[in-house]
């Protein structure tokens, strides 16, 4: 070891602990936290607002309005909003990709300390979808999908009983129901096995009171969840390799109507 290692390691230890020395200097080497523009930002915002909440509503308005927002949600809303827009005559990856690293460092130097928070951007992280399914990666919206609902199983969002002691459960439990739609249409996109069956959640239905504005884009969240309930009994079968009956499918039919 050289007497510089050997100088620096209890310089390190004075400030706080290595890891946290370390990760500050991934922060401050890969610039990590920079943001882009406040116009270009806004551009983003509406974006993801107008073409994929109504599908995807992790992301409220009030996250992004608080004095000093979280640099992971700004990335993910940057992330998000750079893919669903971008000129035609440019890759979608050469901007979004910036944005994605950015997020993951962020994530694995541990800048973001609010749970909540970095479900939510692993959510939008489900979007992130630039190679084929075949190719094996961790760097594909499976890998953040599974990393989500390990998470998600962590705080405790598969029981209903957590959420009385969140401080937002209404936006915890559409994070909870997205993964599980999430989850069903992979499964049932790429013959892959399902995370979260409905028999290992205890959780209520959404309603509109669960939503930062109880207008369409949420009556379509609630019905586009009910509609991955059906889905998953179809994957079921799919697994399975087995025909369904004229009754298994009434009873399919009737559940997730009655959802």
């Amino acid at each position: 070891m050289s007497s510089s290692s050997s100088i620096s390691v209890p310089t390190i230890l004075e400030s706080g602990s290595f890891s946290e020395h370390v990760h500050g200097q991934i922060l401050k080497v890969t610039n990590a936290i920079d943001l882009p523009s406040r116009s270009k930002f806004q551009i983003f915002t509406e974006t993801y607002f107008t073409h994929l909440y109504h599908v995807a509503p992790v992301i409220d308005r009030a996250d992004l309005a608080v004095d000093k927002p979280s640099a992971l949600l700004l990335l993910a809303i940057c992330l998000i909003g750079s893919q669903l827009r971008y000129p035609r005559d440019q890759s979608p990856t050469l901007l979004s990709e910036s944005y994605y690293l950015k997020i993951k460092t962020l994530i694995y130097a541990k800048h973001e300390h609010d749970k909540l928070a970095i479900l939510k951007t692993l959510c939008i992280l489900c979007f992130w979808i630039i190679t084929p399914p075949v190719v094996v990666s961790l760097d594909s919206s499976y890998h953040w999908l599974g990393v989500a609902v390990r998470l998600a199983y962590q705080m405790g969002l598969h029981r209903e009983s957590s959420y009385m002691k969140l401080s937002n459960p209404a936006a915890a439990r559409r994070l909870m129901w997205f993964i599980f739609g999430a989850d069903k249409l992979q499964a049932a996109a790429f013959g892959r096995p399902i995370f979260i069956s409905s028999q290992s959640i205890n959780l209520r239905p959404l309603e509109l009171g669960d939503f930062e504005s109880p207008d369409v884009k949420a009556e379509i969240f609630i019905q586009f969840t009910s509609l991955n309930k059906i889905l998953e009994k179809i994957v079921e079968f799919q697994d399975r390799k087995a025909e369904a009956s004229h009754d298994q499918v009434r009873t399919i039919h009737s559940t997730g109507l009655g959802s």
